[in-house]
């Protein structure tokens, strides 16, 4: 019991940290460098459409998270 005592505040603040973490992770348009909680990107007629920019291009151009 003692052991548990000890152990459970590390386990706790470890929790809230990765929560956190994971929240707090957005994702970067590198065309235009805004930070957006989504990818901006979608697939139309085989290329990636960037809502943001309003152009198509071959690769996502959203980065990160």
């Amino acid at each position: 019991m003692k052991r548990l005592k000890r152990w459970l505040p590390l386990m706790v603040m470890t929790v809230i940290a990765s929560v956190g973490f994971a929240a707090s992770s957005k994702m970067t348009c590198t065309k235009t460098g805004k930070q957006i909680d989504k990818c901006c990107c979608e697939i139309k007629n085989g290329k990636f459409y960037c809502k943001l920019t309003k152009e198509t291009y071959d690769k996502c151009c959203c980065k990160g998270m």
